[in-house]
């Protein structure tokens, strides 16, 4: 269709009358007012043009000769520097700050005071809860004497003269508790050793609530790279795995360590999926400082398989039939059923369907079929 498409776009042009016939290979133009040396030329540019459009076009490809070699199984998936001990530290209540001692990336120890209410309300509650105890407590005393000796004759009245007196102390008493609490943590001290990673206010002198204080910390010494692995992969990872850990940050040096704890409930991923949270150690490196928050990505070592056929991993494509493989053979592409082992991100195990030599063509474009001309 498309050479009689274009013979007669060329007809067209052409001040006579033109009948165009295509029968297999021989062509018949009818041309009355045109000289036979004319005919014979457009008969040419027509078969020209015939070959031209019906010849199938050579296809670019990588190939990689399938060998023996060694596979490595793993499960990749992201993640980040995590913390056992983090904390964000705020007061319990509202108040004025009247005292700061750290900044944004100073080192603490443990119960080191790092903010301070003003408490001079704060002393004053107490003391005024220490007096009403002492008051309630007086009472309760004398109530307590009034029937002493009395406990078989005791009155109604007496009984419930002194157990009014004795709750009352014991509220006091609870009083005094809830003040010295308050008075407690108008400080805020450090739970373990470690780092500020946020200090609001910075300064003193502004009033203050639980929501608006915020002092974070953190303990270096407790990183550890999280990441999630999927329902169905989990049952692969044993505590004490292999890892291969390559961080952002660090692209140019992958890390070495080791699966250290494997979560016990699920969590949701972002796509809605099932997956176990699992912690990896992170190694004590040299001149390599570790922050929360660092990306990167995990490759967990399942097993190792040796002196195997196999080939790269996106050489495989998979269908509802298995999967497959294209081969090139004699320059064309010939689609080969094979049957896959153990993989990596890299390569994939080939049980069956090829041989060692053979040319298999890697990541295969889209458009390529049996018989598509290839080129290497």
């Amino acid at each position: 269709m498309k050479l009689i498409f274009l013979i007669r776009r060329i007809f067209y042009l052409l001040p006579s009358q033109v009948c165009f016939e295509l029968n297999y290979l021989r062509i018949r133009v009818k041309m009355p007012f045109m000289s036979k040396k004319l005919t014979k030329v457009l008969i040419g540019i027509g078969i020209v043009l015939f070959f031209f459009v019906s010849r199938k076009p050579v296809i670019k490809v990588e190939t990689f000769k399938v060998g023996k070699g060694e596979i490595i199984e793993s499960i990749s998936s992201s993640g980040r520097i995590d913390a056992q001990e983090k904390a964000d530290l705020t007061f319990q209540g509202s108040g004025r700050l009247s005292w700061v001692g750290v900044k944004e990336g100073a080192a603490v120890k443990k119960y080191q005071a790092i903010a301070k209410l003003d408490t001079v309300l704060l002393n004053a509650a107490y003391q005024e809860a220490m007096n009403s105890y002492r008051s309630y407590e007086a009472a309760a005393q004398k109530a307590e004497d009034d029937v002493k000796g009395h406990s078989a004759d005791e009155t109604f009245t007496q009984k419930s003269t002194r157990m009014a007196a004795q709750v009352a102390r014991d509220n006091a008493y609870d009083a005094v508790k809830a003040a010295e609490q308050s008075l407690k943590f108008a400080t805020i001290t450090a739970p373990f050793n470690g780092l500020i990673t946020k200090a609001e206010p910075a300064f003193p002198g502004s009033n203050v609530t639980s929501a608006t204080a915020v002092y974070s910390l953190v303990n270096p010494e407790t990183f550890y790279f999280s990441t999630e692995v999927g329902e169905t992969d989990i049952t692969k990872v044993k505590v004490g795995q292999k890892v291969i850990l390559s961080l952002d940050a660090f692209s140019e040096k992958p890390f070495e360590s080791f699966v250290e704890n494997i979560g016990i409930a699920s969590v949701i991923t972002s796509t809605g999926g099932t997956a176990y949270k699992v912690k990896i150690s992170l190694p004590k490196t040299e001149g390599v400082n570790f922050r929360l928050g660092m990306n990167g990505d995990a490759e967990i070592i399942i097993k190792t398989i040796t002196d195997v056929l196999s080939v790269p991993s996106d050489s495989v494509v998979e269908d509802n039939n298995g999967s497959f493989v294209w081969v090139v053979k004699a320059g064309k592409a010939k689609k080969v059923k094979v049957e896959v082992g153990g993989s990596s991100v890299e390569s994939t195990e080939i049980k069956s369907g090829l041989s060692e030599g053979d040319l298999v063509i890697v990541g295969p474009p889209a458009a390529i079929k049996n018989g598509s001309k290839v080129k290497i």
